[in-house]
């Protein structure tokens, strides 16, 4: 394996450095989790994102101040918040999804990779996401 994972972690330091958004990584991560769902209760997105509960919540008020997720409290537990992305929300989201998907195709261009290369790459990181969901699928 050698220096592959150090290779990786400067891969993605310097890929942070290219950010252009008005969102982080975390509430990028919580919009995605609300995305997949009609709302979700503090508690399962924190379970959701393998952060602590304040975080999510901080994060969470932040979104709320954005304007993009609304906040309200559960009927049947006065102590549970429950949060729900709202359109202004799911508009940011496809608009940072977007401006990633384009940064990884400059990225990709700019390492002019041959067919045989890009198909390699494919193969390891294809992999490489089933072995971090079957990891994370462990710690649960």
């Amino acid at each position: 394996m050698g220096d592959l994972p150090m290779l990786l972690e400067q891969i993605s330091i310097r890929m942070r450095k290219l950010r252009n958004s008005s969102l982080t990584d975390r509430e990028v991560m919580i919009m995605e989790s609300l995305a997949d769902k009609e709302s979700m209760t503090i508690s399962e997105l924190t379970a959701d994102s393998d952060v602590t509960e304040s975080t999510v919540s901080t994060s969470a008020s932040t979104l709320w101040r954005k304007g993009f997720v609304s906040k309200s409290t559960d009927l049947n537990d006065q102590r549970n918040k429950i949060i729900k992305l709202k359109e202004e929300g799911k508009l940011a989201l496809e608009k940072e999804q977007r401006l990633r998907r384009r940064r990884f195709e400059i990225f990709i261009k700019a390492l002019n990779p041959s067919e045989e290369e890009s198909q390699i790459v494919e193969k390891l990181i294809s992999r490489a996401i089933e072995a971090l969901d079957n990891l994370r699928q462990q710690s649960q």
